[in-house]
Parts: structure tokens; sequence; C-alpha cells
């Protein structure tokens, strides 16, 4: 990949994890949707349109912590759910589609840094990370077998992004449980 396009999407990366919000309920601008986790890292979602039209998906991974990902293979893998899939298992709301990312390989460029405020007892305190930001973009054609956007959805959805890894010939969902760690934002009109 060119120089130039890696520094953009890490820009691009940087400036949207600049501000995470829990995961929440949106119409198709969603903000950052995250879902997070000391264990497995933390897993984001935002999603850019109007109403049931999506003009771009952008998928963010935060490991915890920088050999995380060291000599393995890993991708995102969006899911799309006809119901609230949040903290439910597949038996209860199974997705109903399901898009593979470009493959990589080791750990995400440490270039940028993951941060959030936390306000115990009301008191501010700010914690960064700097064990590197995964990052996708559909309108850089991350997933390529997702629909051309913009596109137009015919009714409400939940789209959810997670990281996968190779283990065996096959692609396993990072986290406990067979649902693994999603970020999520719900598109409706």
């Amino acid at each position: 990949m060119h120089a130039a396009a890696l520094r953009n999407r890490s820009v691009a990366a940087i400036a949207a994890l600049a501000v995470l919000a829990p995961a929440s309920s949106a119409v198709a601008s969603s903000g950052v949707k995250c879902h997070n986790s000391d264990s497995y890292g933390s897993t984001c979602i935002s999603i850019t349109g109007d109403g049931l039209q999506v003009r771009d998906i952008q998928a963010y991974f935060v490991p915890p912590n920088r050999d995380y990902l060291s000599h393995r293979r890993w991708a995102f893998e969006l899911t799309r759910y006809p119901c609230d899939p949040r903290g439910r298992p597949f038996s209860q709301c199974n997705f109903n589609k399901h898009w593979i990312s470009k493959p990589r390989r080791g750990n995400p460029p440490k270039n940028s840094s993951f941060c959030q405020v936390l306000t115990p007892q009301g008191v501010g305190v700010e914690e960064c990370q700097d064990f590197g930001v995964a990052y996708a973009d559909a309108n850089f054609g991350d997933w390529p077998k997702f629909p051309s956007l913009p596109h137009t959805f015919r009714h409400d959805v939940w789209l959810c992004d997670s990281l996968v890894v190779r283990v065996s010939h096959r692609w396993r969902r990072n986290g406990a449980g067979a649902e693994g760690e999603r970020g999520c934002a719900e598109v409706h009109a």
C-alpha cells in the first residue's frame, strides 16, 4: 500500500477515535459506537449516512496489549442483524449476512493512541493506551463484497463489526463466547 494512503487512513482512524461513545442506537450517522474489554480490546463501528442510506462504514480495533496480534492473521467481520444483537447470543439474535475484510497480519500500526475519559465520582481522568489502532473503511474497499456505497437498506438493520483471527484455516471471533466482542450501531429511518 502506498505510504500516503496509509497515512490518510491512519489520520482518519485517529480523528474518529478522539471521542468514543458507549454503544447505543443511532440513525445512519451513528458516531463511534464501541464495545470495550480489558481482556479482548476495544471494537468500534461508525456509520455515516442519512436514514436507511449508508454512505460509509468504519471499523476500529484497539488491542488490549502491544503483542495481541503478533504473528497472527486477522480481519474485520461486518455483520447485519434484523434485531438488536448487543449482549445477546446468536440463538436469540443471529446475523443474516456477513462480510470479511481484506486479511492483515501482525499488530496494527503504532502511530496513534486510544484515549478515553473516565469520571469516577465526578472527577475526570484521561486514560490513554498506545497499542496501535486497526482500521477498516468501506469507502476504501476494505470489505470487497459489501454492496457499493452509498447503499440504501430496505428496512431497519443493525450493523456490527468484530475482529476475527485465522485459526486452523477458519476465522474465529475475538473474545469470549461465540458472539465475540462487537461494536454495533443501528441504521433506521
